[in-house]
């Protein structure tokens, strides 16, 4: 009794840290100043730049392609004239991207002065797109980057479920929809995800301000990619051996997040359990227990994790 006690005060616990994480980004949003609460407005910049070039390389070096769209293609197979890249400005406006080979930077930004002149979230939601010539000839290593930086990420946990926050964001922003709309997107996910480190959180439990919001991104980072993983489109894509390769991945993220419930806490630990859900899903694999709900439900969790550990000879 006294050992259940303890585990579900240290769940809570976490929980409650990971809410006030986000709760301390949804207030910095609204109300920092310049600077303060928000990442600088050119938070991609060479690092962002950096990252995209760093997913090109090791998905090339798998024999796969980096969906760099060719004239006249939006990188899902089908085929438009293509816009002009540089004259379209539409949507904020932001630094061409040469070549298609960069990510966007979002000229407006939480924390900004313009910003806090918004007085509805369709405000924000119209400076937070890209212009249409600037989207539809853009790699994908770079729209993968790019929809990391969006400024209202964290906007997909606000939802009655996750996957609902997914598709709410998708009909809000321009990128995510190119995104999912890209089958080739799923390798580039899993080389960004197995690059994604638990330990390497921002700030410390319970920060707020600047902290706190970075830390709320961070979180929100990983809830994006593991719910793009988790998507039927991407998995499909995927090779059988990737998807053992992603199962292994989502069970190594789960232990390192479990390591740290003040970080994360189950609401972080969920995407995981979706992600390796749909990958046994889709290698047929059946076992009792592990729920038909759109999120992953704490009872859900040890059916799924047992089934996965031994699809992923763990």
């Amino acid at each position: 009794m006294r050992g259940r006690l303890g585990t579900r005060t240290v769940v809570l616990l976490g929980a409650g840290l990971v809410l006030a994480g986000l709760l301390a980004y949804v207030y910095c949003r609204e109300k920092a100043g310049p600077g303060e609460g928000a990442a600088p407005a050119a938070a991609v910049g060479p690092a962002g730049e950096a990252a995209s070039k760093t997913l090109e390389r090791r998905v090339v070096g798998r024999g796969m392609t980096t969906g760099n769209p060719a004239p006249g293609s939006r990188g899902d197979g089908s085929s438009e004239p293509a816009a002009n890249q540089t004259s379209d400005t539409s949507g904020g406006g932001g630094a061409p991207a040469a070549g298609g080979a960069r990510p966007y930077h979002f000229p407006v930004r939480p924390g900004m002065e313009e910003w806090r002149r918004f007085a509805t979230t369709a405000d924000m939601d119209k400076a937070t797109q890209i212009p249409e010539g600037l989207l539809r000839g853009m790699d994908t290593p770079s729209l993968v980057e790019t929809c990391l930086d969006y400024p209202l990420i964290l906007d997909v946990t606000a939802f009655g479920s996750l996957q609902a926050g997914l598709d709410r964001m998708a009909k809000r922003f321009n990128g995510l929809a190119e995104l999912l709309r890209r089958p080739d997107a799923g390798e580039l996910l899993l080389a960004r995800y197995r690059d994604m480190n638990p330990e390497a959180s921002p700030g410390q439990a319970g920060a707020r301000g600047a902290a706190g919001g970075e830390r709320a991104r961070f979180y929100a980072q990983f809830v994006l990619v593991e719910l793009l993983l988790a998507q039927d489109a991407y998995l499909s894509a995927l090779s059988s051996a990737s998807r053992r390769e992603l199962a292994a991945e989502a069970l190594r993220k789960y232990e390192a997040k479990s390591a740290h419930p003040d970080r994360f806490g189950f609401l972080g630990l969920s995407p995981c359990g979706l992600v390796l859900r749909q990958v046994l899903k889709k290698e047929g694999v059946e076992a009792t227990g592990m729920g038909q709900r759109a999120d992953v439900d704490r009872e859900d969790m040890p059916a799924i994790l047992a089934a996965a550990r031994a699809f992923a000879g763990k």
